[in-house]
């Protein structure tokens, strides 16, 4: 069951980022698809979910398998979404193929390594407390230096600019909870 779980939230991440970009690609975009998006583009949340993936899965004998399968879904889900209801040359996707290969690539590469970081942060230690920093930190350092804020972005995108607040603010929580968990699990 836990192994379907993962599965689904992988194809729900691919579907969202597609739901955005397809929002995001008319002549007057949505709020939220522009929120999807920029969420969504962010290689660290794929990162979040692989690592929570392993997190999950991290009791499971072929627990190293759960971050490629979510990545392998949410590429699936992506693809597929966009195979079937958009028109991908307008989202500047000349090849659906090309970019399928590459981010299958990625997953399978990748998603062992962030299904073991996800397993590591289970553990109570200090290496389990380095651990859970390791993708909220991601996360900001991402966020700040691909898209960095000034107080002219709140004036001309103020949907971005208040996404990537939001964004950085979760990630700094989550740094701030992976800290404290070190503590209390060390007093206890």
């Amino acid at each position: 069951m836990r192994w379907v779980i993962v599965l689904l939230l992988g194809l729900g991440l691919g579907l969202l980022a597609a739901l955005g970009d397809a929002a995001t690609g008319v002549t007057t975009p949505t709020t939220l698809g522009s929120v999807l998006t920029i969420a969504t583009h962010l290689g660290s949340m794929y990162a979040a979910a692989a690592v929570l993936a392993g997190a999950f899965l991290a009791r499971r004998r072929n627990g190293l398998l759960a971050g490629p399968l979510l990545l392998i879904a949410a590429v699936v889900g992506y693809t597929g979404y966009v195979a079937l209801f958009v028109d991908h040359e307008r989202l500047g996707v000349s090849s659906l193929a090309g970019v399928f290969s590459i981010y299958l690539l990625a997953a399978v590469t990748i998603g062992p390594f962030l299904s073991m970081l996800g397993q590591v942060a289970r553990d109570r230690g200090l290496v389990g407390t380095l651990a859970r920093l390791a993708v909220p930190l991601a996360l900001v350092a991402e966020v700040v230096v691909r898209f960095p804020l000034s107080r002219s972005t709140y004036q001309v995108d103020p949907t971005r600019a208040w996404t990537l607040t939001a964004i950085i603010a979760v990630g700094a929580l989550a740094t701030l909870a992976g800290t404290l968990g070190h503590r209390t699990a060390r007093h206890s």
